[in-house]
């Protein structure tokens, strides 16, 4: 008798748009059951050290699941606005391509903190890129002469030309700078310029790509 997958029957129920995207593809449920439950030992005992009974933690994609199970609001409509994203993402890549993103699904579904924010932008931008049907998925962590990764390479449909994007997450956790649009700039270039640098960082050559930023406001926690 198999043992039950407990995340992958919520992930079906609550998550199906991720379903749609791995289709037959090779996905290791149990690994992915194995690293849940290695966190939620993990929460456990630091409850118990802390003798008390309730945890702050960086909520992930399974606790919103759970939220959404009590009908808290704000938990329905941040899965429902996944949900929606991937099924379109969906509906536009071919089996090649949802082969290349099958590393993202995995980072969404095994980042047990925010990060998986980080890697669900990244699908959203990837579906918002070949949206106008301009581009195709080409190669998903493409690597520059000088070691470094860009997220993404398009190519072209009209001239088959390549061009890279590289997603950037921004989380906007302070409510001062939430609230003043002068310290979001200052903000933001202090985080945008550096980061072009660093992926520029030994080229000896100028290659362009695309940066695109995510902003995220203030998460569930």
């Amino acid at each position: 008798m198999s043992i039950p997958n407990y995340v992958k029957e919520n992930v079906t129920i609550y998550f199906p748009a991720i379903m749609e995207l791995i289709g037959t593809n090779n996905f290791n449920w149990n690994e992915v059951e194995e690293i849940y439950n290695s966190e939620n030992i993990k929460r456990i005992k630091k409850l118990e050290a802390q003798g008390t009974d309730t945890l702050r933690v960086e909520a992930n994609i399974y606790d919103i699941i759970v939220e959404v199970k009590k009908f808290n609001r704000q938990a329905i409509r941040l899965l429902d606005f996944f949900n929606k994203s991937l099924f379109h993402l969906n509906a536009q890549l071919n089996e090649n391509e949802k082969k290349l993103i099958i590393s993202n699904i995995w980072n969404v579904l095994t980042a047990l903190d925010k990060r998986y924010l980080d890697f669900f932008s990244e699908l959203a931008v990837l579906n918002n890129t070949i949206l106008a049907g301009e581009f195709r998925l080409d190669n998903i962590e493409y690597e520059l002469p000088n070691g470094k990764t860009i997220d993404f390479r398009f190519k072209s449909i009209k001239d088959g030309k390549f061009i890279l994007v590289e997603v950037f997450n921004i989380h906007l956790n302070s409510e001062k700078v939430d609230s003043d649009d002068t310290l979001v700039k200052k903000f933001l270039d202090g985080r945008l310029i550096p980061k072009i640098n660093n992926k520029k960082e030994g080229l000896t050559e100028d290659i362009h790509f695309d940066l695109m930023p995510v902003l995220w406001g203030r998460q569930m926690t």
